[in-house]
């Protein structure tokens, strides 16, 4: 590890011994690629796909259908956490 990474890890975990800084750097790119991939998946299958037939069949707005799907996120993101989780401790 280049001596300039080794001088910023201690300053963003202050409290965190040297094994806890290891696990969360070694945690941390599978977990934000976990959600990110888990999310989008469970985005694309549950609520696109409702959203494109609410829009073609009932004549629902563009406008109106993005702030649907920006305000279902969370929830998909919610169900992403766990799953990331288990997939960062496995990786």
């Amino acid at each position: 590890m280049p001596t300039a990474i080794k001088k910023l890890i201690p300053s963003r975990f202050p409290g965190f011994s040297v094994l806890d800084r290891y696990l969360v750097i070694q945690l941390l790119l599978p977990f934000s690629f976990g959600v990110a991939a888990f999310s989008s998946i469970g985005v694309s299958i549950g609520a696109l796909f409702e959203l494109i037939r609410k829009i073609t069949t009932a004549n629902l707005s563009f406008e109106i259908a993005l702030q649907v799907f920006f305000l279902q996120m969370p929830l998909y993101i919610f169900y992403a956490l766990p799953m990331s989780m288990l997939l960062s401790a496995l990786m």
